[in-house]
């Protein structure tokens, strides 16, 4: 029989604020902390990324990461993944006995999403396509395939990349995107 893996994955917009940072640390305090925790806009003091220092970060080697992944489980057995790891994609292998499973967390800009971001997905797929890939973060991408109410230009290009690569999408038919205050 193979190996049966249950990983909590949570993924959450930090938007750089010291706020949002300690709630998030607040409720890992107060109920079960996942896993891992795939940030988008990290809060960060002097260029490093601020959380607790008992857990491991995962982020690029070089510069200031946008989308760094935070190992809250130390039994796990993940690997930083190089090649698919810079400023906009942080990406892991998450091994057992019999199998890897990769993940890719990715934060990309409002209105930025470019070819440069598509070939990047896709030389992870094709890099990759013997493994479970997991594609997640914060794309700025709206789409109503994606149960959202609106569709922008970082959404065509993502739902083109998801048809194209007969990828599923993971959503409880809840939208991916919370305007702030009075917007949309």
């Amino acid at each position: 029989m193979g190996d049966k893996l249950a990983i909590n994955i949570v993924t959450q917009n930090v938007m750089r604020s010291n706020i949002v940072n300690s709630e998030i640390k607040e409720y890992f305090a107060q109920s079960s902390s996942p896993d891992i925790l795939l940030v988008q806009e990290p809060f960060c003091m002097n260029n490093s990324i601020v959380f607790n220092m008992q857990n491991s970060v995962i982020k690029c080697d070089r510069g200031p990461s946008e989308a760094p992944i935070i190992i809250l489980n130390r039994s796990l057995n993940i690997s930083k993944i190089p090649k698919f790891s810079n400023k906009f994609c942080t990406t892991i292998a998450i091994s057992t006995s019999s199998m890897s499973v990769i993940i890719s967390n990715f934060y990309i800009r409002p209105g930025r999403f470019n070819t440069s971001h598509t070939e990047f997905i896709e030389n992870i797929l094709t890099q990759y396509s013997a493994h479970p890939v997991i594609l997640c973060g914060d794309f700025n991408s709206r789409n109503k395939a994606f149960y959202d109410h609106s569709n922008n230009a970082n959404g065509h290009k993502l739902l083109s990349i998801l048809l194209s690569q007969s990828l599923t999408l993971h959503n409880n038919r809840s939208y991916t995107c919370f305007p702030r205050a009075g917007g949309k």
